[in-house]
């Protein structure tokens, strides 16, 4: 016995919708992934002056370069904060050129759409 065409139209409207409303979320960078971006390397940001202190970020929900690029910006943004972030393993370095709060960075790293799992202190060498 074949299905009823309007349950078929059903399910692919449904899918169809869903695809809309996935691809509407990566265009506004509130998807799984940023949503794309530029081709261009996150910029690196020059340290300034003696470090404070030296931190390893796990980042949750990085899946590509432009991913990278979101959370390098959103951390270099930061008053005293120097970046280096890297997808495998989803991880940024911070050299912290004043004190910055643990909650400063999870912070930032969360508005660019990401989790930071856990903040390992790094000894200064």
């Amino acid at each position: 016995m074949p299905f009823p065409s309007w349950l078929i139209i059903l399910l692919v409207t449904i899918g169809f919708l869903a695809a809309i409303r996935h691809t509407i979320r990566q265009f506004k960078g509130k998807g799984g992934c940023c949503g794309g971006g530029t081709d261009e390397p996150p910029s690196q940001k020059e340290s300034a002056g003696s470090a404070f202190a030296k931190r390893r970020l796990h980042i949750e929900g990085m899946s590509c370069m432009h991913c990278v690029a979101r959370v390098t910006q959103a951390l270099n943004a930061l008053d005293g904060v120097v970046a280096q972030v890297h997808l495998t393993p989803p991880t940024a370095i911070v050299t912290l050129g004043k004190e910055v709060s643990d909650e400063t960075l999870r912070q930032a790293v969360s508005d660019a759409g990401f989790q930071i799992t856990s903040i390992e202190e790094i000894p200064l060498s």
